[in-house]
């Protein structure tokens, strides 16, 4: 993004997060991301309770990289959020 649209325009989306998948799911799909050329920019572990990863997927969707997690156990949601009202924020 250049100066120029960045003032005009503002930073606009980083990242959007459509996908919750298991382990062997996403082990499965990442060669065929990675092949054409979305490989993973970063990823990281939260409190044992999930895996996250953010594709770059920048090429393929206008600039917007697409965030995947992985779910480590089954209660992660009542571990990670004090409230449904606040699990809304990495649910919808």
């Amino acid at each position: 993004m250049t100066l120029k649209v960045w003032k005009e325009q503002g930073e606009g989306v980083h990242h959007f997060f459509p996908s919750m998948c298991s382990k062997e799911d996403f082990e499965a799909l990442l060669p065929g991301l990675e092949a054409p050329g979305m490989p993973i920019i970063q990823g990281g572990t939260i409190d044992g309770l999930i895996e996250y990863y953010y594709i770059d997927t920048r090429d393929y969707l206008s600039g917007v990289t697409t965030e995947i997690v992985i779910l480590l156990c089954d209660d992660w949601k009542e571990k990670m959020f004090s409230s449904e009202k606040e699990a809304w924020v990495l649910c919808g």
